[in-house]
C-alpha cells in the first residue's frame, strides 16, 4: 500500500506509527497478510476495511483490530487520504491483558471466544479516555515539551492497551459497532475531527460550546447532534472525560498540586474538580496518586 509511515515512539513496550495513506481515490489494495497483532486509531478520513469474510467501514472514533496472519483488503472511498496511529505491543504482554480483562468483563460479551484469535472483533468505538492516552503515546512530552521518560511512555501505553481490552470486553457496552450501523457523510466526519483537535488543544480553558462548533465550522445545533451521533458523547460529556483523564495522567506522573492539575485540567473551581474527580474514579485526587489500578472507564 502506498503510504507514508512515522514513527512516533519506539521502545521493547511499544511502537506507536504515524500512518498516512497516498492511495488515490477509489484504489483497492492486493490482499495482505497482517504480520504482527496491532490496533489503530482512526484520526482522518475512512476506508473499507474486508477480513473473514467481513466488511466494515471505518472512519474518526474507530478503531480496527488486526490479529497476526489474518488476510485483509483495503478499498478507499476518500478523496484525501486517511490517517492513522498504528499501536504495535508484543503478543505476549496483549495476550496477558487480554487475559485478565476477559476473566473480569467478558461474562455479558456476546462475541463469545470460538478460536485462539488475540481479537475477537475487527472494530471497536473509540472513547475519550482512549483517545487521550493514544495521543499522549503520539506525542509523548512533557508540558514544557521535553520527551516523557520511556518508562513513562511505556506505562502509557500499557494502561492504553489495559483500557482497549476493559473497552472491548464490558458487558452492555456500545462500543462494539454492528457492521451495518449507518456510516456518517464524510464532511460530518470533519466537523468532528476539527472539534476534537480543538478540545484537546484548549483543555486548560473555559470553552464554550459555540467556541468548540465555530472552530468546526459548524453551528452548534448542527454540531452537537453530528458529534453525538459519530462519538456516542455530547461534546460536553467528551470534554469533561478528556480533561479528567488529563488530570488522571498529571497527577501519576507529575508532582503538580491538585489545585494545579485542576487548572491545567480546565476546572476553574478546585471543588467542583475534587468532586467530579471522585464520582467518576471512586478515589480523591489525591489518592489517585498512588492507585496505578483505577480504569479510564467510558
Amino acid at each position: 500500500m502506498n503510504a507514508e509511515l512515522r514513527t512516533s515512539y519506539s521502545s521493547p513496550t511499544v511502537t506507536v506509527t504515524e500512518f498516512l495513506c497516498k492511495e488515490e481515490p477509489h484504489a483497492v489494495s492486493d490482499p495482505e497478510r497482517t504480520v504482527v497483532d496491532a490496533f489503530s486509531f482512526v484520526r482522518h478520513g475512512s476506508f473499507v476495511y474486508e477480513s473473514g469474510g467481513a466488511t466494515t467501514e471505518f472512519h474518526t472514533h474507530h478503531i480496527l483490530l488486526e490479529n497476526a496472519g489474518e488476510y485483509h483488503v483495503v478499498r478507499h472511498r476518500h478523496t484525501c487520504g486517511d490517517e492513522c496511529v498504528i499501536v504495535e505491543i508484543p503478543h505476549r504482554i496483549l495476550d496477558e491483558v487480554r487475559r485478565v480483562h476477559w476473566k473480569k468483563e467478558a461474562r455479558g460479551f456476546k462475541h463469545r471466544r470460538a478460536d485462539d484469535r488475540l481479537f475477537p472483533l475487527t472494530v471497536v468505538r473509540s472513547t475519550p479516555a482512549l483517545e487521550y492516552l493514544q495521543r499522549r503515546l503520539v506525542h509523548p512530552t512533557h508540558a514544557d515539551g521535553k520527551p516523557l521518560e520511556r518508562i513513562v511512555a511505556d506505562a502509557i501505553a500499557l494502561r492504553l492497551v489495559s483500557e482497549l481490552f476493559a473497552t472491548l470486553y464490558r458487558s452492555g457496552s456500545d462500543t462494539v459497532l454492528p457492521i451495518s450501523s449507518p456510516q456518517p457523510r464524510s464532511h460530518h466526519l470533519e466537523i468532528v475531527e476539527r472539534a476534537r483537535e480543538f478540545m484537546f488543544a484548549c483543555l486548560a480553558q473555559d470553552l464554550s460550546l459555540s467556541e468548540i462548533a465555530a472552530a468546526a465550522y459548524a453551528s452548534e445545533f448542527h454540531f452537537s447532534r453530528i458529534f453525538k451521533a459519530v462519538t456516542s458523547h455530547s461534546p460536553r460529556q467528551y470534554l469533561l472525560r478528556v480533561r479528567l483523564s488529563h488530570a488522571l495522567f498529571l497527577l501519576q506522573e507529575t508532582k503538580r498540586t491538585v489545585t494545579e492539575i485542576a487548572g491545567l485540567s480546565g476546572f476553574n473551581s478546585l471543588s467542583h474538580f475534587v468532586a467530579t474527580f471522585s464520582g467518576k474514579y471512586g478515589v480523591s485526587p489525591t489518592r489517585a496518586r498512588t492507585r496505578r489500578n483505577i480504569p479510564a472507564g467510558r
